[in-house]
């Protein structure tokens, strides 16, 4: 069984060597994610924003979406 015409909505942390660095060093979440950032990954508010403009969901789904994962 499965969701037909489902989405996920993805945030992926590679690993790089900058970030490794970080991480063995002791660096702040912000640190990291802004190496992260820098060195590619996308976020999952720039994964939705991303789909949205290419038609693949709407603002408000993902609003929703946002809406029942905060209230978790």
């Amino acid at each position: 069984t499965g969701y037909l015409g489902r989405t996920g909505i993805f945030e992926i942390f590679t690993v790089t060597p900058r970030a490794r660095q970080l991480i063995v060093s002791g660096g702040t979440e912000a640190a990291i994610r802004d190496v992260a950032t820098e060195d590619g990954m996308m976020s999952l508010f720039d994964d939705a924003t991303a789909k949205v403009k290419e038609g693949i969901t709407t603002e408000e789904e993902v609003y929703r979406v946002i809406d029942a994962a905060v209230l978790l």
